[in-house]
């Protein structure tokens, strides 16, 4: 289960948006649908292990998805919408990844 691992890198990155000794109320993850990583195992590193070790009773966490958009670096064509792994364009194999790839966290409040 390699999301606890994620997790945890999340977590460096929710501190950084804290105040010193603050608790966050709402975290917001976005998770893209072309990462790899398993939502229901990700939620539960946080909620069994991360929150009761950092002693965050009551954090809620929120996920959204991410779609997938490419670009092909032959024709410069733009897409989202993927039913193999070539350009819908020109058939180009040569595509960069735009977003949707990614897990990162989107916001954090906190109770002032």
């Amino acid at each position: 289960m390699h999301e606890l691992g994620i997790a945890r890198d999340l977590l460096r990155e929710i501190d950084s948006k804290l105040k010193s000794g603050e608790k966050p109320e709402r975290i917001v993850i976005v998770i893209g649908k072309a990462a790899g990583i398993d939502r229901k195992y990700l939620e539960h590193s946080f909620k069994e292990h991360i929150f009761p070790e950092r002693r965050w009773e009551n954090v809620e966490i929120h996920f959204e998805e991410e779609e997938p958009a490419l670009s092909c670096r032959t024709c410069g064509e733009k897409f989202t919408e993927i039913e193999s792994i070539s350009c819908p364009s020109c058939g180009g194999k040569n595509l960069d990844i735009l977003s949707g790839n990614r897990v990162y966290v989107k916001s954090v409040s906190s109770k002032s």
